[in-house]
């Protein structure tokens, strides 16, 4: 009795390591997109953050959200914030943000490109 139970536990016990390995294979693969919310919430930590490591005016604290959603560069889809800051002189008067659409931070700049 005791071999016939080691012997199907075994193959049940092979068989479970394989299936959870595989249920686990592709996790990273696949995007979570952030809500609308959460992606204003990022930029403007990264916009504070900035503002901390005097990369940029302090007063970007006070900018007015302009617009945000999602745009497609080289067939990837991104998420794209502008602000206004109307105590900044043009050209530097807009900041734009990208970030991809599961949140990681892409870039930064006054150009929007």
């Amino acid at each position: 009795m005791l071999k016939i139970n080691s012997f199907l536990s075994t193959p049940i016990f092979i068989f479970s390591l394989i299936f959870c390995s595989l249920s686990h294979a592709h996790e990273g693969s696949h995007e979570h997109v952030l809500d609308k919310n959460a992606v204003i919430t990022k930029a403007q930590e990264m916009i504070s953050t900035a503002i901390e490591k005097k990369k940029i005016d302090p007063s970007w604290g006070d900018a007015k959200l302009e617009e945000v959603k999602t745009i497609t560069i080289k067939s990837t889809d991104e998420w794209f914030l502008k602000f206004t800051n109307p105590k900044i002189n043009p050209p530097k008067r807009h900041l734009y943000l990208f970030f991809t659409l599961d949140g990681k931070f892409l870039a930064m700049n006054y150009t929007g490109k």
